[in-house]
């Protein structure tokens, strides 16, 4: 896939494959730094939750996944960052920036999770 993110403002746009797939505007008043949205892939039985760390800390959150009775306890996280926010890969460095899957324990309806500063993140777990 090739991913890419245009950050003007208060404006976000999210790129797949050269097609736009969100379109976000960020009134001006927000001060929030932490981006989310969940969506569920039925056929594999799981939530995605995709998380944008704007600040430059680590952000320590609590996730309280609702509406679900049974949540694994093992899950998934891929995470884009770099140390700078004007990182980007190039010709003569094509993997400055990759994703990063690491194996997630102790998963429950309620957990917390560190986002890495500016970072996407897609955290994947069973949950039904």
């Amino acid at each position: 896939y090739k991913i890419r993110i245009e950050v003007n403002h208060h404006r976000i746009k999210c790129y797949l494959d050269g097609k736009l797939r969100e379109d976000y505007l960020v009134p001006p008043e927000a001060s929030r730094s932490l981006f989310v949205s969940v969506n569920r892939d039925t056929p594999r039985g799981e939530l995605i939750l995709k998380v944008v760390n704007a600040s430059e800390n680590v952000q320590p959150t609590a996730i309280h996944l609702q509406g679900v009775q049974h949540v694994a306890d093992t899950g998934k996280a891929i995470v884009l960052t770099s140390a700078s926010r004007s990182d980007e890969n190039s010709f003569n460095d094509p993997h400055k920036v990759v994703p990063v899957t690491r194996d997630l324990t102790g998963l429950e309806r309620d957990f917390t999770y560190d986002f890495l500063p500016h970072s996407i993140t897609l955290i994947r777990v069973k949950a039904h």
